[in-house]
Formats: C-alpha cells, structure tokens, sequence
C-alpha cells in the first residue's frame, strides 16, 4: 500500500493487484480510504458484508461498465480488455456484467511513489487488435488531490468506450440521512433523470440540488444525460459535521450518475472516450476536502 499525506490530508492507495484484484475496477490509483485532519474519514466500501467489501471502495475508476472493448462478437473463452487491469475472459454467450468475476490475464504494471505523488503505468500487449500504454497520476495538494489520465491507443482498432470515478463515500462512516445535501455546479445545470430508482421519493431533486428526507435502506440511483458542453461538477456536504468533498472535471460529462445505499453516496461523472490507433487522450479530476 501507498500512503500520501501532508499536514492536512492523508491517501491510502492500493498497489495494483494487492488490495484490490477484482475484474471491475482500475487496478491503478486504487484510492482506499482520505482521511482530514487526522479525524475525519470520507470514504467506505460498496458493500458493508465482509464477503462482498473488496467489490469496491474509496475513489476507484472503472472503464466501460456498458461499454466492454472488444467484447461483443469474440467467442466464449477468447479474451477482451478491461482498461487498468488486463483481458478478461469472455464467458459463455451471455451479455457483459460488471456484476461478473472474469477470469484475469493482469497487464504489465509499474508504479513510482514520490513525496507527494504516485504514478502508476499500465501497457496491455496487443490483443484481438487492442493494445494501449496508460498512465495514471495522483497529485496531493494542500487540501485535495488531482489524478490525472492519459491512453495512448498502441492498437489496430479504435478504444470506444467510458471511464468515471465511483466514489464510495460517507462522512466517518455515518449512515446516509437528511444531513446530506449533494450540489451539482455550475448553477445552471439541472439534474433531468432518464432513469431513477427513489423508494418512498426518499430522494428529493430540485435544480441542481439533491437531499435526502431521512435514513433509508434500498439503493436510491438516477442517471441524466448532460445536454451541455460545460464542465459538471459537483459538492457533498454534511451540513450537521460541517464538512465536505467536492469534484471538478476538465471534460464534459457525457452523463451525470448517483448511486446511493444506506452507508455511501456516489456521485459520478461519466467521460466518452473515442481514440483511435496512435491516438492519446487526456483528462483530469480534481478533489478537494474541508472540515
């Protein structure tokens, strides 16, 4: 494990394929847990079960969650890319889940730790025609980090798929409750729900505001396109502990996501990707805490 810290923020970050070695999220810049201040604790695990909790936790990516590279067409057995973590094997007929534990074929990764950095470096070796080099960078800052991205495309056929951040988040482990408040920016971006799961409309959405009317205990999630060219972000604040988390993007969200339990709330900000052989893309996310 990789520690970052400074007088005020201190970042857990797994090494790739130790803490975490599942076929769903990143290997890369796995970011477990930040901590503020040496007493606040903002992130969790997706799932409070014990045999469930390594299916995700703290500020951790995840490439192509409906959109798999290469995976449609290929025969069961033959393998695909899952970008930061290697090819996967495709099982049976059956459409891709990311719900699914997929047989791993790990890609060559190598990382350097530095004072206030981790970098870590990802190449997958061609593969059906897909090959690619990526570099991820996390940045600590005075009170937040950046990470930033860059894949190169190294193959014969294009990378058409999407990346966001699952940020698996609760204010020291406090459960999700009216205290919540969840504000999306600039002001003139609303939330327009294509699809929304809101049991008893625990949820409420006005604007670019979303709250919560008490506790509860069935997932909440809704998912709205970004219609704009501008840049979302968003901030989390509890308003009883008077503490907060923000996320600014330098992309335009192709969609705008929140998905929620009793004990973590997620927002995430979706990036289209469409690179083509010998071509890099770049962005970036920038966090950053209070207390």
């Amino acid at each position: 494990m990789i520690l970052l810290a400074n007088n005020k923020l201190a970042l857990e970050i797994a090494s790739p394929g130790v803490e975490y070695a599942g076929s769903r999220f990143d290997w890369t810049g796995y970011i477990m847990q930040v901590s503020f201040g040496g007493r606040h604790l903002f992130c969790t695990k997706n799932s409070l079960v014990d045999k469930l909790g390594r299916e995700g936790e703290g500020i951790c990516n995840e490439f192509g969650i409906d959109m798999p590279v290469g995976y449609e067409g290929i025969p069961s057995g033959e393998h695909f890319p899952k970008i930061g973590i290697g090819l996967l094997r495709k099982k049976g007929n059956e459409r891709y889940s990311f719900e699914e534990q997929y047989d791993i074929q790990p890609c060559n990764f190598k990382q350097e730790e530095f004072e206030s950095s981790a970098v870590f470096f990802a190449k997958q070796e061609k593969s059906n025609g897909y090959a690619y080099n990526y570099k991820k960078g996390i940045y600590l800052h005075s009170s937040g980090f950046e990470i930033n991205y860059a894949l190169v495309n190294t193959g014969d056929r294009s990378l058409i798929t999407n990346e966001y951040a699952h940020n698996f988040l609760s204010f020291n482990k406090t459960v999700v409750n009216e205290h919540y408040h969840l504000e999306f920016f600039p002001d003139n971006f609303n939330v327009d729900p294509e699809e929304i799961v809101n049991p008893e409309n625990i949820l409420n959405i006005k604007n670019n505001r979303c709250s919560f009317q008490k506790s509860f205990n069935e997932i909440i999630f809704f998912s709205s396109k970004n219609n704009s060219n501008q840049c979302i972000g968003w901030e989390l604040k509890h308003h009883e502990k008077d503490i907060l988390i923000s996320e600014n993007v330098s992309f335009s969200p192709s969609r705008v996501n929140l998905w929620c339990d009793s004990h973590v709330i997620s927002p995430e900000l979706y990036i289209a990707l469409n690179i083509q052989p010998g071509e890099e893309m770049v962005w970036r996310r920038t966090y950053n805490f209070k207390a």
